[in-house]
């Protein structure tokens, strides 16, 4: 079951170039949260998460290159679990 909630519209807080962490306690909505938000953008967007072998590894080897190349076609890039890569 889905608690429907309130949340202020992300777009607000999106600044390009820069970081947007959404951090809090477990089972808080912060995912659902996201995926509210990705359902209403026209941003074209990448969501992943921090489980994600590929992902952990470009930011790893910190080869910018690779990591552009990852997200070229995307305005967005969306990290969900991002705690966990190192």
């Amino acid at each position: 079951m889905r608690v429907k909630r309130f949340y202020i519209d992300l777009e607000a807080f999106l600044i390009q170039g820069k970081v947007l962490a959404i951090f809090g306690p477990r089972q808080t909505g912060k995912t659902s949260l996201i995926q509210d938000f990705l359902a209403k953008t026209d941003s074209r967007f990448k969501l992943d998460t921090g489980d994600n072998i590929r992902l952990r590894n470009l930011f790893i080897l910190s080869d910018f290159a690779l990591l552009e190349e990852y997200i070229e076609s995307y305005e967005l890039l969306v990290i969900d679990e991002a705690q966990r890569i190192p």
